[in-house]
């Protein structure tokens, strides 16, 4: 995966926010920018072609909904690759229940052996995922799952949980504090596999 500088990331940091006051193509420049940097993380993480498609799509939307989340004084990558992340957990999330779906008949007339192996890997990569994600309190746990799976605003979250916009940003700070910690700790035996 190539490398991308810090000044890459304020570049795109100070693109976000004028984005996050309307300019329109300054959030157009960050994508198209950011959207390389996207797909490089997420191939790196996911061996199989359509799936990476399929979530660097879900990680630009994600990008779009969480807009009023970054914290333009926080960096940038911590930020996106959270994003990222949760979106690829959700995708073997999503895998996981079909897997469990799926008629066993044509469970057995899998006779690829490449889709075999991939189905393999996608498991292993979804079970780390979920073991980040249940490392943090349930509570702090749901309101991620709320704003960045379900994709509700933070008003509507709040209101949800009956907590006021302010808490809710506090837990969702204190999740990602959480997860990022759980992430670092693994990173490295992550990027091995």
């Amino acid at each position: 995966m190539a490398r991308y500088s810090e000044e890459t990331f304020e570049t795109w940091s100070r693109e976000l926010q004028k984005a996050q006051m309307g300019d329109r193509e300054a959030y157009s420049r960050f994508l198209r920018s950011c959207s390389h940097f996207i797909i490089a993380v997420v191939s790196n993480k996911v061996p199989h072609s359509v799936d990476r498609d399929d979530i660097v799509q879900e990680c630009l939307i994600g990008i779009n909904r969480s807009l009023s989340s970054y914290d333009p004084k926080k960096r940038l990558k911590p930020w996106l690759i959270s994003i990222i992340r949760f979106k690829i957990c959700d995708h073997f999330r999503k895998l996981e229940k079909l897997s469990k779906e799926t008629p066993l008949e044509f469970e057995e007339n899998v006779t690829n052996q490449e889709n075999a192996e991939n189905s393999l890997i996608e498991k292993e990569n979804y079970e780390k995922w979920e073991h980040i994600l249940n490392q943090i309190p349930e509570k702090l746990r749901h309101v991620i799952i709320l704003t960045k799976i379900e994709g509700l605003s933070y008003k509507e979250a709040a209101e949800r949980e009956g907590l006021t916009e302010a808490t809710l940003r506090k837990r969702i700070s204190r999740a990602y504090q959480m997860l990022s910690d759980a992430v670092r700790a693994m990173e490295v035996d992550y990027v091995e596999s």
